[in-house]
């Protein structure tokens, strides 16, 4: 796990997340959504979500039926949209993002090292 400073109130809040391994850095968020009438859902995310990543990434499964669903609308205000389904159909619903908040900023991975040679 890690503690980061909150991208909206750095200086009173904190956000703790647990780690993936990757080769950049990343979080990853998950849901499940039930369609409505018209075969679609729109995914309300934590209004820090946009201050926190960038380069969003969708995967959708359908649960229980099949369906050609789709992102209806990309990412905008801490928000998207599913279509394509039909009422009453669950979609899993899982999105990794890269993270631009200062820490990571600042601290770019460095995917490949040379091991230190012990003498």
């Amino acid at each position: 796990m890690f503690t980061i400073d909150h991208p909206l109130d750095p200086e009173n809040k904190t956000l703790h997340h647990a780690c993936i391994e990757s080769n950049e850095i990343m979080n990853l968020y998950s849901g499940n959504v039930v369609l409505n009438q018209n075969g679609e859902a729109t995914i309300e995310l934590p209004a820090w979500f946009e201050a926190l990543n960038t380069d969003t990434r969708y995967q959708l499964t359908c649960v229980g039926g099949f369906a050609n669903v789709f992102i209806k609308e990309k990412l905008s205000g801490n928000r998207f949209a599913i279509g394509g389904g039909y009422e009453g159909l669950e979609v899993s619903w899982q999105l990794t993002a890269v993270r631009h908040d200062k820490f990571a900023l600042d601290n770019p991975l460095q995917v490949e090292k040379d091991k230190e040679v012990k003498r």
